[in-house]
């Protein structure tokens, strides 16, 4: 009786040392996403030191925390821009912003593709010396933050 009651001390310490498995039926599929911070810069005629720009973060209903999204350059470009995490990219047009998402569904776990539009309001202002970009217009959404919802399954 003895050596039974180890056995089970024994089991027991090594059954609390190994990793919990979470089961899948706790996984989600993002369904909104929230836009943080957006802002673009346009630079004035002869502002050849800094180029177009747009920039901002990114996070899901799935609280998987915020992506960093930004281009440069051609900013309304027809092409998706990839952001920090690579599964999330995004398309300006100048007043509509469309996101998109890869991910694994729930609960087979096949990798789709998710996409969201919203339409942005702007505050825009002079950009002057010392700013950082130099001469040009910088915009920002007015409240910080703008939600979307992920609508369909291609751009």
């Amino acid at each position: 009786m003895h050596s039974t009651g180890l056995f089970v001390l024994a089991l027991s310490a090594i059954s609390s040392a190994l990793p919990t498995i979470t089961p899948r039926n706790n996984c989600k599929n993002p369904s909104t996403f929230t836009v943080n911070g957006f802002t673009t810069f346009t630079p004035a005629e002869g502002n050849t030191e800094h180029p177009a720009a747009v920039f901002f973060t990114i996070s899901d209903d799935r609280n998987l925390g915020r992506v960093s999204c930004s281009r440069t350059g051609d900013i309304t470009s027809k092409d998706a821009a990839t952001c920090s995490d690579e599964t999330t990219v995004f398309k300006w047009t100048g007043g509509a912003l469309t996101v998109g998402e890869t991910y694994d569904s729930c609960p087979d776990l096949v990798t789709v593709q998710t996409f969201g539009d919203i339409q942005l309001s702007l505050n825009c202002y002079p950009s002057v010396p010392p700013m950082p970009n130099g001469y040009g217009t910088q915009c920002q959404t007015p409240t910080g933050q703008v939600s979307g919802l992920f609508s369909r399954s291609q751009f």
